[in-house]
């Protein structure tokens, strides 16, 4: 879909409804106290756009299909993408997050490379070794929190995908990097006690970890099918080989899209089935059908189109990533609201994905939704526009491989009294971190 693109001429367009709160402060206390409270108040009361003011920053919320992708498909005409400063702190300047125009769109195009089809299928061996060696862990721990062993597990296919590390959650490097995810949405001050702080400090330990990685792997003139190889080897269209500062800053960044948001979704897609139990019949009355467990490839998992339909439901009623954040470049308005430069814009996907108009029964886990591909205008998990996530494919495929497996292989159930709310940061994920009860099959 494309949108006309407007540009200001007249004064007859005003600024979405809303408050502005105190001067400087606007509205922060309330934010910070729960963003996602705030977000559903506010559209409550003014409708799927509204304006704030948080420290200073005047920001407009937009949620609905139209308004979200006005946003997402007017990358550099419009909009570019801007993160909160302690985001882009946390991540780096060189990460691909972080940059925006024509250096984004480059790295990109480079980046690409590290998600093929055929390094995607040469991910599949290792990714079933890794998620039946958890399986077998989680057998011999029978009751357990499962969220937190979903983080670890996530964490080791990541880093031996993206680095070849092997059991990267029994080193140094996965404290470091607990530490440094808690201070992704975290409103503090970069002191030394904060998160933000801690986080800041664990970034530096990180990233002379990866450089230790890379310099061992330039001294011994190896090479494997890792993206760190990939990334050594790759060269821009000037024939430029990459910094080793931002080949340490893109491995963070590719280490914190695979890792975090992988977690969510499988926590989020062990809960839901968990709650669906006639779903999760039909899961497996579909893997029977096929018997391809043993023979697992990116083939016969293109043939479990009930599992697709149910990891889609997944995504739209627990999105990994709730919304983004962006700057306005130019004035433009949509649906006559005027959206001046220099204010922030965050569009919010988990509220799009809510809406009764544009899904029937919203509330409602119904895979069946998506058997005829309809809602797929208002169905955006993985973003959109130019910066649609880069890494899609492989999280389709490690969510994928993780439910065909666990379907086959092994029975849970949760146990009771514990609160399944869902905590939306640092990633979604319910309250008490899922506790289960695991057998094999």
């Amino acid at each position: 879909m494309t949108f006309e693109k407007k540009q200001i001429t007249s004064s007859a367009y005003i600024l979405p409804p809303g408050n502005m709160g105190l001067p400087f402060f606007g509205e922060a206390a309330s934010l910070m106290s729960d963003p996602q409270d705030f977000s559903n108040r506010k559209h409550h009361q003014y409708g799927s756009i509204f304006k704030t003011r948080v420290l200073g920053q005047p920001i407009i919320y937009v949620s609905g299909v139209d308004a979200c992708r006005f946003v997402l498909e007017n990358e550099n005409v419009y909009f570019e993408n801007k993160m909160l400063p302690n985001i882009e702190a946390l991540l780096g300047s060189s990460s691909l997050t972080i940059q925006t125009g024509q250096t984004h769109q480059d790295r990109r195009k480079l980046l690409r490379k590290v998600f093929s089809p055929v390094y995607l299928s040469e991910q599949v061996t290792i990714i079933r070794e890794i998620t039946e060696a958890y399986f077998t862990r989680w057998a011999k721990l029978k009751e357990f929190t499962w969220y937190p062993e979903l983080r670890k597990y996530t964490f080791d296919i990541a880093c031996k995908l993206l680095i070849g590390l092997d059991r990267a959650s029994e080193t140094k490097l996965c404290d470091l990097y607990e530490t440094w995810s808690q201070g992704l949405f975290s409103f503090s001050f970069p002191l030394p006690w904060t998160k933000l702080g801690r986080a800041l400090k664990s970034r530096q330990q990180i990233l002379l970890y990866i450089e230790e990685i890379v310099n061992n792997r330039q001294h011994n003139s190896t090479s494997g099918k890792d993206a760190l190889s990939l990334l050594l080897q790759a060269r821009d269209e000037n024939e430029n080989s990459l910094s080793i500062d931002e080949i340490k800053d893109q491995i963070l960044n590719l280490l914190s899209a695979g890792h975090g948001t992988l977690a969510s979704s499988l926590a989020s897609f062990c809960l839901l089935l968990a709650q669906h139990p006639n779903i999760l019949e039909f899961c497996r009355v579909e893997q029977n059908k096929l018997n391809t467990l043993d023979t697992i490839s990116i083939e016969s998992l293109e043939q479990m189109s009930y599992l697709e339909s149910v990891l889609k439901e997944v995504l739209r009623v627990i999105p990994p990533v709730g919304g983004g954040f962006r700057k306005v470049i130019k004035n433009c308005n949509f649906n006559d609201f005027l959206f001046p430069k220099g204010w922030r814009v965050i569009y919010e996907i988990n509220l799009t994905h809510e809406s009764p108009k544009l899904f029937v029964s919203p509330d409602v886990f119904d895979p069946s939704r998506f058997d005829l591909d309809v809602n797929n205008k208002a169905y955006f998990p993985f973003g959109g526009g130019k910066r649609r996530c880069l890494g899609e494919n492989l999280a389709k495929l490690e969510m994928k491989m993780f439910a065909a497996m666990l379907i086959n292989n092994c029975e849970w159930s949760l146990t009771k009294e514990q609160n399944l709310q869902i905590q939306q940061f640092p990633f979604p994920h319910p309250s008490d971190n899922l506790k289960v009860c695991f057998h094999r099959l």
